[in-house]
């Protein structure tokens, strides 16, 4: 599946070319075949013993094949299905000859025909005991908790691509009427050539910038005056240096969306009057007279290059001429046409763009650049010659310092390598790659060899004995980093002795290695372990930040322990130093609201800035928080204390780097729990431990037996819920009868259905959820016990890791209770793993059982009557069974006389007591007369 999503992701644009999706077409071809066969193999095994469960499987993993264009048709998914159903029949009908044949030959007891089943084998499977109780909560609070990453000192944003290029403004001539000579106006070009340079910021986006490399000076080539000056823009938006010089070209910004068209030629006819349309003639005249005078410079400037030997040369074949002349004479006159056609292109277009103000208005309109025409009656003449765009491939550090006199020892330089999640490598001073994971474990690692070669690059060490100034040099090679690398640590640390104060005025300068200008510098100080740290930001900026580091730690190139540990507390690796603050939020968060049971943590996410959400969830249970307070644990979430009291659990627990302003404490909403899943989880045996079995032995069964007090109400598995018999045969059972998945009948009422199952053949795990309304179940359910079982290879010990994790269906995320089965050497069928009791009204409590038995999905008759006996010793045998309408065989005995009220009793013997004494007293004045 993977490999057929890797080449479905291939073709789409840009494909790779077909010599590039032959190899691993043919390989998804072989694998597709594989599949086929192993389907067919396991459906004629599965036809052969008669297995409906095998068929199930079957049906469900030929519809994930057929996912991945496995060539099989719905046909044979169909027949799978249709023989389940055919073999289904069969054992419900064999269950039913056996259920009859045990009444009337070998059950005196007229309970359950299940006991008579497995007597004598039930001996084997002792009876556990409940144990690890947990209270199933009434509701829930959930909540979110952000912490922004405290960022280091920021000293710049590196760009992403930069452009060369050199603005030339002409002096115009004017003539001075004093003395009749031509006079060049310099001081109108300095502040054309500024007006110029803030035109083609504005055009830029705001994460652009443009930087002069030289000061605007007043050059001449012989003809003309110019106000020169060399600029480098910055790109660190999403466009690209094409897009720029294209919007250049154009006279067009790159970011503001209501100017990023010009406007249409007739508009600003419209809007034009006539002087300025007669201004705009004579500035296209004059602007056709710059521009012959620029041709004929430039014809000029060919022949200078040319030199006395070009009449001549006309005169006879170039062939004649030295190879090495002639090209050295073409580069030169290929130079001259470049700057030429430079000249011509950009000549007027920087006018264009006007400077953006503060008015409300809006800024003033484009003009039409179809003809070049400028608002501004004032003439100008700028350029753009030699535009040359590249990218920033490499960066140059430079660490100096200053040391006392007589000082023998020196500095040495190292790179600390960081993901996400995992230091990737150290990179010292003499080149070598220190694997870290050996001598430190707080932190993991992830090297791939050969991944960071040529990376950083060491150009040795630099000092002065005069000066008593040292300097390390290097280069940094951002095109080679890869995609996976976020942070890149640079590290001072002393070489012999173990006191860096002696070192004065360190300071970090980076540079670009290519055109030699200084990006930023960062003053350290003195002493103390220094960093400077270069960030690569997420991959959705693809940009690098340059930030500012001044902490002391102990540490050498021969022991990076205390180094990685100090770097660990100020936030590297990102995650881990993030993720590391979990636990203690969640704890400030139990002590803050003073709650008896652990706040839970139901997802963690990383932003793309660094900054960690975490979601929480407390859980409510009946006689710890009554219904009434779960609104005053909301109101208390919002108040400041509770973010006060987080800052001051992280602080204590060393991240000192945090601030009340770096965490958030979102609103948070209570609601009841009115539905659980119950996900179980396992991995698949493996293959060298089933001796070549055939049988498709991937899969394991979850179910759900309901029982009220010892009686069976229902079974819920993957095929639903099967309906259990109180009568068959005309025989009454009050224990409840399972026969099979039955057409119709559902004790539960649809309040526990089956939700899904998935199987990773990759990582060989699988898992199958429940879905269990509790507060909805029948009032006669007392019980609900899930098992998982093992139908084909019937031995559950083969399965490693199996586990059923108790979640609130609505917040997967939060885990309620996790049952984990031991490994076991008991060969059995299933594995009791726990039970859900009812306990008084609507609450409810888990208890975990952690044994295993007999029985599976194919026959669960062993599984029922070893959990009956569970239930016998919890409720009793003769326990009251879950309600329902007997049969009327014979008249019952007449009601027993009711008995009176007891005020109207009372009454009685008073009266009957006061008749007797009456007598008594009429008999003794009869004796004494």
């Amino acid at each position: 599946r993977k490999l057929f999503l890797a080449i479905e992701a291939a073709l789409v644009e840009p494909v790779l070319t077909e010599e590039d999706l032959e190899e691993p077409r043919r390989v998804l071809a072989e694998l597709q075949e594989q599949e086929l066969a192993e389907w067919e193999r396991h459906f004629h095994q599965a036809e052969l013993d008669g297995d409906f469960r095998a068929m199930d499987a079957l049906v469900i993993r030929g519809h994930t094949l057929q996912l991945s264009r496995v060539p099989l048709t719905d046909e044979m998914i169909a027949k799978a299905a249709e023989l389940s159903l055919v073999y289904q029949e069969e054992d419900r009908l064999h269950f039913e000859s056996e259920v009859h044949t045990t009444r009337i030959f070998g059950n005196e007891s007229g309970g359950a025909a299940e006991f008579k089943t497995i007597k004598g084998v039930e001996s084997q499977f002792k009876l556990p005991v409940e144990h690890d109780f947990a209270e199933v909560p009434y509701a829930v609070i959930t909540g979110d908790v952000l912490l922004k990453h405290q960022a280091m000192v920021s000293l710049c944003c590196l760009p992403r691509e930069i452009i060369h290029t050199r603005l030339s403004v002409v002096g115009i001539e004017t003539k001075n009427p004093m003395t009749n000579e031509i006079e060049v106006d310099l001081e109108t070009a300095f502040d054309t050539a500024e007006r110029l340079i803030r035109n083609l910021r504005a055009m830029l986006e705001p994460d652009d910038s443009i930087r002069k490399m030289e000061e605007l000076h007043v050059a001449s080539d012989g003809a003309n005056q110019r106000v020169e000056c060399k600029l480098a823009i910055y790109l660190r938006a999403h466009h690209t240096a094409h897009d720029v010089v294209q919007a250049i070209f154009e006279g067009r910004h790159l970011w503001r969306k209501d100017l990023s068209q010009p406007l249409a030629s007739e508009y600003i006819a419209a809007s034009k009057s006539r002087a300025q349309e007669e201004q705009r003639k004579k500035l296209e005249r004059k602007r056709t007279t710059n521009l012959k005078n620029t041709v004929n410079r430039a014809l000029l400037k060919m022949k200078m290059v040319l030199g006395p030997e070009a009449e001549s040369a006309d005169k006879h074949d170039n062939d004649e001429l030295p190879e090495k002349a002639m090209d050295a004479r073409v580069d030169s006159m290929a130079n001259v046409l470049g700057e030429t056609l430079s000249r011509v292109l950009t000549d007027g277009a920087l006018a264009q763009i006007e400077t953006e103000t503060d008015d409300e208005a809006g800024p003033q309109p484009f003009v039409d650049h179809a003809l070049g025409v400028i608002l501004d009656p004032t003439p100008r003449d700028g350029s753009l010659f030699n535009i040359r765009p590249r990218v920033l491939r490499a960066l140059t550090l430079d660490f100096t310092w200053n040391y006392p006199a007589g000082m023998l020892d020196n500095l040495d330089l190292s790179c600390l390598v960081y993901d996400d999640d995992k230091l990737i490598d150290i990179l010292t001073h003499d080149g070598k790659q220190t694997m870290s994971a050996s001598y430190y474990r707080r932190v993991e690692t992830a090297v791939i060899p050969g991944e960071l070669n040529g990376i950083v690059k060491h150009l040795g060490d630099i000092s002065s004995k005069r000066s008593r100034q040292g300097k390390k040099r290097v280069v940094l090679r951002m095109d080679l980093i890869p995609t996976r690398v976020k942070d890149m640590v640079f590290v001072v640390s002393v070489h012999d002795s173990s006191d860096l104060q002696k070192f004065q005025d360190i300071k970090v300068t980076i540079s670009d290695s290519e055109a030699d200008a200084e990006f930023t510098n960062f003053i350290i100080g003195n002493g103390g372990k220094s960093e400077a740290i270069v960030c690569r930001e997420p991959p959705q900026r693809r940009l690098l930040d340059a930030f500012g580091i001044a902490e002391s730690c102990k540490g050498t190139t021969r022991d990076f322990n205390p180094i990685l540990e100090r770097a660990l507390s100020l936030g590297l690796p990102r995650n881990v130093s993030m993720k590391n603050q979990e636990p203690v939020l969640l704890e400030s968060l139990q002590k803050t609201l003073d709650l008896s049971r652990p706040v839970k943590s139901t997802e963690v996410t990383l932003g793309p800035t660094n900054q960690m959400k975490l979601s929480y969830a407390l859980e409510l249970v009946t006689g710890e928080v009554e219904p009434w307070d779960a609104a005053n644990l909301v109101k208390t979430l919002t108040k400041q204390v509770v973010v006060t009291q987080l800052v001051a659990a992280i602080e204590t627990s060393g991240a000192g780097r945090f601030q009340a302003r770096h965490v958030e404490v979102l609103p948070a909403k209570a609601r009841k729990l009115s539905r659980i899943a119950a996900e179980m989880r396992f991995r698949c045996p493996d293959p060298e431990d089933l001796d070549g079995e055939e049988r498709d032995c991937r899969f394991l069964d979850i179910a759900a037996l309901c029982f009220s007090g010892r009686a069976l109400q229902e079974v819920v598995d993957y095929r639903g819920a099967h309906g259990v018999r109180l009568v068959h045969n005309g025989v009454f059972d009050e224990s409840g009868v399972w026969l099979g998945k039955v057409g119709a009948g559902d004790a539960t009422d649809g309040r526990i259905i089956f939700k899904d199952q998935s199987f990773d053949d990759v990582s060989r795990t699988g898992q199958q959820s429940l879905l269990l309304t509790l507060p909805k179940m029948p009032p006669s359910t007392t019980d609900i016990i899930l098992v998982s079982t093992s139908p084909v290879i019937q031995d559950i010990g083969f399965f490693p890791e199996v586990e059923v994790i108790i979640r609130d269906s609505e917040n997967m995320g939060h885990e309620i209770e996790t049952i984990t089965m031991p490994d076991t050497s008991t060969v059995a069928e299933a594995a009791v793993l726990c039970r859900i009791s009812r306990t008084r009204g609507p609450t409810w409590q888990i208890g975990a059982f952690r044994s295993v038995c007999n029985g599976s999905s194919v026959d669960y008759r062993p599984l029922i009557a070893h959990l009956r006996n569970i239930q016998e010793r919890k409720h009793g045998r003769k326990a009251p069974i879950w309600t329902h309408r007997a049969a009327r065989l014979v008249d019952p005995p007449p009601p027993p006389p009711a008995k009176p009220p007891p005020l109207t009793q009372w009454r009685e013997t008073v009266l009957a007591n006061r008749s007797v004494i009456a007598g008594m007293a009429k008999r003794l004045k009869g004796l004494q007369t």
